[in-house]
């Protein structure tokens, strides 16, 4: 993920226009998972907590979380790498 703008403790952000299904926080072996639903705020909807433990969840929304990321840009102003 080193092309995405480095922020302090390591965090990389990056911007996408891909429609919105669900919001993926990725923290290396674990992701947090709010998943959308239509006319609810996202703050109103379901979290889920994954671990990288058999792998079958946390492989699909892995693939997800890094189909998107590939297509996504850095932000204005944003140097990729930067600490």
């Amino acid at each position: 993920m080193s092309d995405g703008l480095q922020m302090q403790g390591g965090v990389e952000l990056r911007l996408h226009d891909t429609p919105l299904y669900n919001s993926i926080y990725r923290f290396d072996d674990e992701m947090l998972i709010n998943v959308h639903a239509y006319g609810i705020l996202a703050a109103y909807t379901p979290v889920m907590h994954l671990r990288r433990v058999d792998g079958a969840f946390f492989n699909t929304y892995l693939e997800s979380f890094e189909r998107v990321w590939a297509s996504a840009r850095v932000p204005p102003g944003g140097r990729p790498g930067a600490s």
